[in-house]
């Protein structure tokens, strides 16, 4: 691990350690000495010298827990999940998912869910070693998610004369997959992270990747940064 002075404008990388293995290798670096020893080879010494109230350390960690990754290959992004568990914690709010859908022109004045646990011990022996593979405890519960979205009914004036229900899975493809990721995208936000997303392009019109570059833009409020990675 090195550190560089951004603020000397001849940049020169200095070393804090180097670990191979169990070797452990200190640069200019002198803070909460003695770790090495207390450090097993499945714990990373920068979680250990953190532990032990290194500063540097401390600070190192506190960053990189600003660091939040979107990845399609994660199976909480390919559903709505994750945005209703920021929801539901009271991380979001329904009004600021509904703002970004708004401002991302979607026609969707509302939601609904409803949950109910799934008993797993009355799922197949395939489904249970999956959950096993996947390090899911037994104390940890699994929920079947229904999620419905409300779209206004127009006249031929354009005005709003009802609202329809829609089952999610009713939505498109490009709907879809940005209601999934909103609720990071919002969280990123309010929480001041830096926030990865792969392939954001993927499935979503160019329109509404631009609406997502431009609500970042205009939070300017916001302590944020929006890494994106795209293949067009």
């Amino acid at each position: 691990m090195f550190r560089a002075n951004l603020e000397n404008k001849r940049l020169k990388e200095a070393k804090i350690f180097e670990r191979i293995d169990q070797k452990i290798e200190r640069g200019n670096f002198s803070e909460s000495k003695g770790v090495e020893k207390k450090t097993s080879e499945n714990t990373l010494f920068l979680s250990s010298l953190a532990q032990w109230n290194s500063k540097l350390a401390r600070q190192i960690v506190s960053f990189f827990k600003k660091i939040n990754v979107i990845m399609w290959e994660f199976p909480y992004f390919s559903s709505p999940a994750q945005t209703l568990n920021l929801f539901e914690k009271g991380k979001i709010t329904k009004e600021e998912i509904l703002s970004f859908l708004k401002k991302a022109d979607f026609d969707i004045v509302d939601f609904e869910y409803t949950k109910s646990e799934i008993d797993i011990s009355k799922l197949p022996d395939l489904v249970k070693n999956t959950i096993v593979d996947a390090n899911i405890r037994e104390q940890d519960k699994l929920f079947n998610v229904k999620l419905y979205t409300y779209h206004n009914i127009y006249d031929e004036n354009g005005n709003v004369i009802d609202v329809e229900k829609f089952n999610f899975e009713e939505e498109s493809a490009g709907t879809k997959k940005l209601f999934n990721i909103i609720g990071e995208i919002i969280y990123a936000l309010k929480e001041e992270k830096i926030l990865f997303i792969d392939e954001l392009d993927t499935q979503l019109h160019p329109t509404l990747l631009k609406a997502v570059v431009e609500f970042f833009a205009l939070n300017i409020g916001f302590c944020c940064i929006l890494i994106i990675i795209i293949h067009h």
